[in-house]
């Protein structure tokens, strides 16, 4: 009789296999749970950074520069990818959206001496609130309430305001000047002139100022100028040289002729992006800046108070409308607040 030697060793160990499936599948499982765990405190954690560390910071500007039925609102420019939109809420409840690329927004048609409590929500294109900003409660004006004067600094009767185009305000709801002259009338009731002509270069202003001056004889000046002496090259705005800008700038601040009975402003080239039209390598950042030391030198000189707002301008994000050269509503709310601070500042000194 023949026996198979190999046959015990052909025998499989089922017992032995089916423990190990058994403790594979109870890792495997085990594991898994884990990660599910562990992926979910991560986003819980993940969602909460965003809620706190990209809170949107909404503002709005001093109170006296309101008008008596509108409201400006600022907001800062998220880092946060996939915003969508804005959604303002007013009083709690939708009000309004704008796009992801705005960052300011001017509430208007409202009832004079009331109370309005803002909130912005960051969406994404599915709808979802990204985060949330702060709230903030502001008032109206009461359409007939006597302003209140401030009588700790002299009292400013006309002001004007000489410029090009930024001044005369471009595709914004409310340009700077518009909320300065609010601020003056609200505060002292002064009367108030924009004498700002779009296109216009250091060449036009002086053919026009001294009339101008003579009209309206203000006691409050603020000058822009410069933006299209910059962007040189064109058929409208011919190359102007670095020393022609300095001869007409001053000419213009002696037409101007500040003094005890005559305060005078006068503002940087406001910072922008397109230099397009110029005929010269001039026609860049470096002459923005070459052309910026003129005025400011032109300052110290005759005792102006000089007010930089391009430096400022270069570090913000979203001041410009699209052709890169005229501030927006938050470029123009910049703009008026950094002249209404500089006019309290000067006026207590």
């Amino acid at each position: 009789m023949s026996v198979n030697i190999n046959s015990k060793k052909n025998e499989k160990p089922i017992e032995s296999v089916n423990y190990v499936r058994i403790y594979a599948f109870l890792s495997a499982v085990f594991v898994s749970t884990v990660l599910l765990v562990l992926m979910s405190t991560i986003h819980t954690l993940f969602s909460a950074s965003i809620q706190t560390k990209n809170l949107i910071e909404l503002n709005t500007i001093p109170q006296s520069s309101y008008q008596q039925n509108s409201i400006p609102l600022m907001w800062g420019n998220l880092s946060t990818n996939g915003i969508y939109n804005y959604t303002i809420i007013r009083n709690g409840i939708y009000f309004t959206k704008v796009p992801s690329n705005i960052h300011s927004f001017i509430d208007t048609d409202l009832i004079p001496q009331y109370t309005y409590t803002y909130q912005i929500y960051a969406l994404d294109k599915s709808g979802n609130i990204i985060t949330k900003s702060n709230t903030i409660t502001v008032a109206t004006f009461n359409s007939y309430t006597t302003p209140i004067i401030d009588l700790n600094h002299p009292i400013y009767s006309v002001y004007s305001a000489f410029g090009d185009s930024i001044t005369q305000g471009y595709e914004t709801t409310v340009s700077y000047y518009d909320l300065t002259s609010s601020y003056l009338k609200n505060t002292e009731q002064t009367i108030s002139y924009n004498d700002g002509v779009g296109g216009n270069t250091t060449y036009n202003l002086l053919s026009r100022i001294q009339e101008e001056l003579i009209k309206q004889n203000p006691d409050l000046v603020s000058l822009m100028i410069g933006t299209n002496d910059l962007r040189n090259g064109t058929a409208q705005n011919p190359d102007v040289s670095t020393l022609q800008f300095k001869n007409n700038v001053e000419q213009i601040i002696q037409d101007i002729n500040p003094g005890p009975k005559r305060t005078m402003f006068i503002f940087s080239i406001p910072y922008l992006t397109n230099f397009s039209g110029t005929n010269s390598s001039a026609g860049s950042f470096g002459r923005l800046t070459e052309f910026n030391n003129i005025i400011q030198g032109l300052a110290n000189k005759y005792g102006i108070p000089y007010i930089n707002v391009e430096s400022s301008m270069q570090n913000m994000q979203g001041i410009l409308n699209t052709d890169g050269i005229h501030p927006n509503n938050t470029g123009d709310q910049y703009i008026a607040s950094s002249l209404i601070n500089a006019i309290k500042t000067y006026n207590k000194n």
